[in-house]
């Protein structure tokens, strides 16, 4: 899916998370889709662990800090570091 149009569905999704302690991972990984790293990064460290949504908190941080916006397979993340497989219009989430 071409970025400009994704962007919108994007900002509306993170606008009804918004808020939604149990939505942290998602929420940090809409803001990393959006490139707004930054802001990605601290929600991502405020994940409560349960044993999966930490681990999914910390490859997404991994791509944020590496300013990777691009969706990406998060178990090719975990194999290979940052250099993650990119996902291109495949999927619509990292996280989902």
């Amino acid at each position: 899916m071409q970025r400009s149009i994704a962007r919108p569905n994007i900002l509306r999704i993170l606008e009804l998370v918004e808020g939604n302690p149990n939505a942290r991972v998602t929420r940090g990984e809409l803001l990393r889709q959006l490139g707004r790293f930054n802001e990605a990064v601290p929600v991502l460290k405020a994940v409560v662990p349960d044993g999966r949504s930490e681990v999914r908190a910390v490859r997404i941080e991994r791509l944020a800090r590496a300013g990777i916006p691009e969706l990406q397979d998060l178990s090719a993340t975990a194999a290979n570091g940052v250099q993650g497989q990119s996902m291109g219009a495949r999927s619509t989430s990292a996280v989902w």
